[in-house]
């Protein structure tokens, strides 16, 4: 479906997003080469049947500024915000966020909201309340705290915002952040910002590692302490610091069908070559939660056709829940069978081979819409369901709206 609206964007202040990339690129080396090719980053590798995806060195957090450059590059902007149906506030607040300052984050962080808030109280499309929307590259919770209180604010309950997760709702009389589930006004969520781009239509994961070596992988770049992740390693016939191809050099060829690989190295680049190598090459990926409920790697295994195996006890935490039928490309065990002592490996082998591979051609499938196509590619990406799901939060506040007045 096309998107049957005009989105205007509006030029912020560089302070509010610009700037606060430039930086970063000073402060931080780390992230300096992710910051580049619109937020994208630095082209690491081609792979593809026609070298049509490309490997980049790509920030996790980095949303804020693909949705950006999305944006300004969008077939749906007007220059003209009388003739617009959405605005699209630009601000990198996430970015603003990881930015750190050793006198005074809390200072530092309100000198930009107030800045932020000024600009959009001076909008008469704000003060009409007309639709806005904006993005967060960092997880729902990590923007209601002290030193980043975004969502805290009032006025952004007057905004829709895209994010990389949503905190999950409470259950009455469940503990947790209050704080967050106040703030949680509307969230749309969006993929996290894998290393693998499209850049043409042809682009397939099916071909990709054809000769999945490996049946399980459970990749692990920081090795978590959880009692679910510590239950799901013992149960891997296989261990390894090693690339796909070092291991399978140092090894005999199909020794090991289950492995445990951390993929973590002092290299970035290294380390994401290492990743992608291992998930070409295995028919299931592993994620268990870590510090919150979702991992970057689940889009980084779809995008290798890898089929991921997620652990959920409630709802999908991942992208686009309501728009995506997630049982047709992945794999869903409740945590508690896997604490109460079933094998992973016996799980996943009751599938039936038919089923994997029904599994595999939907991945193929869904993979376009889990990811971010490079500049002027031209290529539909996550970005399309997002807006369609905007679209869909007004109708759906309209329509109530108007319910509303025939009660009346």
């Amino acid at each position: 479906m096309d998107f049957p609206y005009k989105i205007y964007v509006y030029n912020l202040p560089p302070a509010l997003n610009e700037n606060i990339v430039k930086e970063i690129t000073k402060t931080n080396h780390v992230t300096k080469g992710m910051m580049t090719a619109s937020g994208l980053g630095r082209e690491i590798a081609k792979m593809g049947k026609y070298e049509d995806m490309s490997i980049r060195d790509t920030f996790q957090f980095s949303l804020e500024v693909i949705m950006h450059q999305k944006m300004l590059n969008s077939p749906y902007r007007t220059l003209d915000p009388d003739a617009a149906d959405f605005f699209y506030v630009p601000a990198y607040t996430a970015l603003r966020c990881i930015v750190k300052d050793k006198d005074c984050q809390s200072c530092l962080f309100n000198r930009f909201l107030s800045a932020l808030v000024s600009f959009l109280q001076q909008q008469p499309y704000f003060k009409e309340k007309r639709p806005h929307f904006s993005a967060i590259g960092k997880i729902h919770r990590e923007l209601a705290d002290f030193e980043c209180p975004y969502l805290l604010y009032p006025v952004m309950k007057e905004l829709t915002f895209f994010a990389i997760e949503k905190e999950a709702a409470l259950e009455p009389g469940a503990g947790g952040n209050l704080l967050v589930h106040q703030a949680a006004q509307s969230l749309i969520v969006m993929p996290y910002p894998s290393y693998i781009h499209f850049t043409a239509n042809t682009a397939s994961v099916m071909g990709y590692g054809s000769q999945r070596t490996v049946f399980a992988l459970l990749p692990v770049a920081h090795p978590e302490e959880s009692t679910l992740s510590t239950k799901l390693s013992a149960q891997f016939n296989g261990s390894t610091t090693y690339s796909y191809g070092k291991y399978f050099r140092n090894y005999k060829h199909g020794q090991y069908d289950m492995i445990h690989v951390n993929t973590d190295a002092r290299d970035n680049e290294i380390m994401i070559r290492k990743t992608i190598s291992w998930m070409t090459h295995s028919t299931f990926c592993l994620h268990p939660p870590g510090e919150s409920s979702t991992r970057r790697s689940f889009y980084d295994s779809i995008l290798c056709g890898c089929i991921p195996v997620i652990f959920i006890d409630k709802a999908i935490p991942y992208a686009f829940p309501s728009s995506l039928d997630y049982s047709k490309f992945s794999v869903g065990i409740k945590q508690i069978d896997i604490l109460q002592g079933k094998n992973i490996g016996d799980i996943l082998r009751s599938i039936n081979p038919n089923v994997v591979k029904q599994l595999q051609r939907n991945l193929d499938i869904i993979s376009q819409r889990m990811q971010y196509s490079v500049p002027k590619a031209n290529v539909p990406d996550a970005i399309d369901i997002a807006l369609l799901e905007l679209a869909k939060t007004i109708e759906d506040t309209e329509n109530e709206k108007d319910e509303k007045k025939k009660l009346m």
